[in-house]
């Protein structure tokens, strides 16, 4: 009988610095203030993929999205 070799955990960090921005990432996409300051930068609330009740993915962050549902990413913010 084979056996798998059990597996270390990676932790990988993602910082992203410059033009992105938090708000860019990870959209409070029912927080009318992001739309009011948001006017031409703003990712409409039908585009977002909801994290939860207040926060969402950008839809370019859908393999994010995925990992995050599968457990494999974590958000924290700061």
């Amino acid at each position: 009988m084979a056996t798998t070799a059990k597996k270390n955990p990676v932790f990988v960090v993602v910082q992203l610095s410059g033009g992105n921005d938090f708000m860019n990432t990870l959209i409070p996409y029912t927080n009318s203030v992001y739309y009011d300051n948001r006017k031409l930068l703003n990712i409409p609330q039908e585009d977002v993929l909801p994290l939860d009740n207040t926060l969402g993915w950008h839809p370019e962050m859908a393999p994010f999205k995925e990992l995050y549902d599968r457990g494999m990413v974590a958000v924290i913010q700061g």
